[in-house]
């Protein structure tokens, strides 16, 4: 990203560090990580010029409890929701495809903290979801989701990494009563 559209969480050093997991006292008083408690979630949501916030079938809250639950770190992320253009200059200055697209991940640090930049674009996402004949805001949903796990360093470029990525985030949208985003109307 050119540094003016660059959010400023990712120009920080990636070495910095959102501290430690919650933690618990055993019987002899040393900590223990709670297994119940939720990772830590930094989260920036952010609109370029041409996104009107009103637009978004969800609120911050419901945005923040899908990445929440797509997490297995703690993690400081941002979720910025662009235009056609800026899609369009994204993908095509890091992925070679002169074309706008749903969602771009940009993960720079796996651990201790998931630190990463999730690019999606609003206008794709309506298309697809009006196309697909699927609420947006299930699309949404699904896009934040998968976004999320790209930035665990989850992908999809082989069929098994496809099948387990797909298979994770059927089971985190049926958390939120959303139907499997890879069923076929007919299935």
């Amino acid at each position: 990203m050119p540094d003016s559209d660059t959010p400023r969480r990712a120009r920080r050093n990636p070495a910095v560090s959102a501290g430690t997991p919650k933690a618990a006292a055993t019987r002899s008083g040393s900590p223990v990580a709670d297994p119940r408690a939720p990772h830590r979630l930094s989260l920036q949501i952010q609109f370029d010029d041409t996104v009107d916030p009103a637009e978004l079938p969800a609120s911050r809250p419901q945005l923040r409890r899908w990445v929440q639950a797509a997490l297995e770190a703690d993690a400081e992320l941002v979720l910025r929701f662009v235009g056609r253009e800026e899609s369009r200059q994204l993908n095509h200055q890091y992925r070679g495809k002169d074309r706008s697209t749903n969602v771009l991940t940009f993960d720079y640090a796996h651990e201790p903290v998931v630190q990463a930049d999730i690019v999606i674009c609003l206008p794709v996402l309506q298309d697809e979801a009006h196309t697909q004949n699927k609420p947006l805001r299930n699309h949404l949903a699904h896009l934040v989701i998968h976004g999320v796990l790209h930035a665990h360093g989850m992908d999809h470029l082989t069929d098994e990494e496809a099948a387990e990525m797909e298979s994770r985030e059927i089971e985190l949208l049926h958390r939120f009563r959303i139907d499997d985003p890879y069923r076929l109307p007919d299935d």
